[in-house]
């Protein structure tokens, strides 16, 4: 499964791409998986790369509900099972939707509303933002506009995540987080993604 990258519009991209990091931070930390191998529920004995599982994200439908589990193989498999109508997290995505539908999105739920205040600190243009994104085994720049778009293409979850400012790293006991690679990068904050270690919890 391949895209011509240069005729995919960049932000569905990187959002798609986003969707795949924050999906193989959901599967425990403790747990071993094979580097870079995904496969979806529907279709588990193919094999794919995170850029073509982010290939397929890009053209499927969307919204995109998904959770990951890791198959005995140690691939990280992808279900896109919509939940249940009345349960806690299709409440939760219900009400989501509507409030980025009507522009009401506020920091305690909306990952783009959370992050626009530390863009306006740093001084930087929301076109021009990006985001040092981290988990347990990796870490990636995304776009401001990725997280943004991603947030009203794939649903929003129960997962862990912390957002830190750079001036966090001044604090008497700050948060074991890599701010000198985000200033290096030149992001505007760390977003931790998936599950938290024992010394961010």
């Amino acid at each position: 499964m391949t895209t011509d990258r240069e005729d995919v519009d960049h932000v569905a991209w990187d959002a798609a791409r986003f969707e795949v990091f924050r999906l193989r931070a959901t599967i425990h930390p403790s747990v071993p998986l094979q580097p870079d191998a995904y496969a979806l529920g529907s279709d588990r004995r193919t094999i794919l790369t995170g850029d073509e599982l982010a290939a397929w994200f890009v053209h499927a439908p969307k919204p995109q509900i998904c959770r990951a589990v890791r198959s005995s193989a140690g691939v990280v498999v992808v279900l896109n099972d919509a939940p249940q109508p009345g349960s806690p997290p299709h409440t939760w995505y219900v009400h989501t939707r509507q409030m980025l539908q009507d522009g009401l999105g506020d920091a305690s739920f909306s990952l783009s509303a959370a992050i626009r205040p530390l863009v306006a600190a740093a001084r930087v243009a929301l076109e021009d933002a990006t985001v040092l994104c981290v988990r347990n085994d990796a870490m990636q720049v995304f776009p401001y506009s990725a997280i943004d778009q991603w947030e009203r293409e794939y649903a929003l979850s129960f997962d862990n995540w912390l957002l830190s400012s750079l001036d966090e790293a001044s604090r008497p006991d700050p948060p074991r987080l890599p701010y000198a690679e985000a200033r290096a990068r030149g992001t505007v904050c760390i977003l931790w993604v998936g599950r938290r270690p024992p010394a961010l919890s």
